[in-house]
Parts: C-alpha cells; structure tokens; sequence
C-alpha cells in the first residue's frame, strides 16, 4: 500500500480500536512516529471540519495545537502551519489556553449543546471574534494557499512507509 492508501485506510481505522489507543500513548504525539503524525493531523482535519476552528481548540485535538503546527513544518506545509500559527499567537494575545477552553466544560453534560459565550461567558468573546477573522474557512487539507498539504504529507510519509506499516502492525498486533 501507499502512504495515500494508508491514510485513507486509517482515516476509520483511527476511531476503534486497536488503533484508537494511539492517542493515549504516553509519547504521542512523537512527529518522528509516522502513525502518531497521521493521527494528529486527521484529527485535526476531523475536527476543524466538524466543529470550525474555535471547537479544535476546545476540543482534545487542541491541545496539540503546537505539535500540529511543527508537524505541518516537518513535511514543508508551511503556508498552511502560518495559518495555525496566528491562531496561537491570538490565543498568546489573550491569555488564552487550552486548558482554559477546556476548564469551562466541567460540570456540562455529555452532548449538552450550549455556545461559545454561554460556555466561556462574555471575556473571551473577542477572542472568538479574531479566531474566527484569521482561520474562517481553514481547511487543513484545502487549504485557501493552494498549497499542496496532502500531496506533501504523502511524499514525505513515502520515505517512511516501512516504519508506518511496522507502527501499524504492531497495534493490530496487540
């Protein structure tokens, strides 16, 4: 198989198990792991395009902003890892972590819906605001540059398709 067939085989196989216990590893995300940054860049891709960029952020996919955006680096996705990039530096602007985000859902209820300003209250509206301003319509994937993210992250997934599939094999294994 090719890193393409790969990635798009792994695009469901992520989810369940074996190989949904990836994420709970104690060294993910290890971007010199080929499955580990397949991983954290489907998620990433999921998420965003599932829930917009304020809810990556929110979401456990978030707090590997910082390693999705040296991942991107790794494999010369650079316009696209300038996107994520100002996105960090808003939440650098505003005093705003992960763990913040994430602190504000204690006490909800499982699939309790509720909004941005609900959940985080009037102080980080104007975060909000500016994330969407930066990043509306980031597609990690389809990214607005026109750069060529997945054709890069195959190239360089390629050159390590032996590791890949002996990474693979050894969760299926389990």
């Amino acid at each position: 198989m090719t890193a393409d067939e790969i990635i798009q085989d792994l695009s469901i196989k992520i989810y369940s198990g074996p190989l949904s216990v990836v994420r709970h590893e104690p060294d993910y995300p290890d971007l010199e792991n080929p499955l580990h940054l397949i991983v954290l860049l489907i998620d990433c891709d999921t998420e965003v395009q599932m829930q917009g960029m304020i809810g990556f952020l929110e979401n456990n996919t978030g707090a590997h902003l910082g390693a999705t955006i040296h991942a991107l680096r790794l494999f010369g996705a650079l316009k696209v890892s300038e996107s994520l990039e100002k996105v960090q530096q808003c939440m650098r602007r505003h005093d705003v972590t992960w763990e913040r985000l994430r602190g504000d859902f204690e006490g909800m209820t499982e699939f309790q819906i509720t909004s941005f300003h609900e959940l985080h209250g009037e102080t980080l509206d104007a975060f909000a605001q500016e994330v969407c301003d930066i990043a509306g319509g980031f597609e990690l994937f389809n990214h607005e540059s026109g750069e060529p993210v997945y054709d890069l992250l195959c190239a360089h997934l390629d050159l390590r398709i032996i590791r890949l599939r002996e990474e693979i094999q050894k969760r299926e294994a389990k």
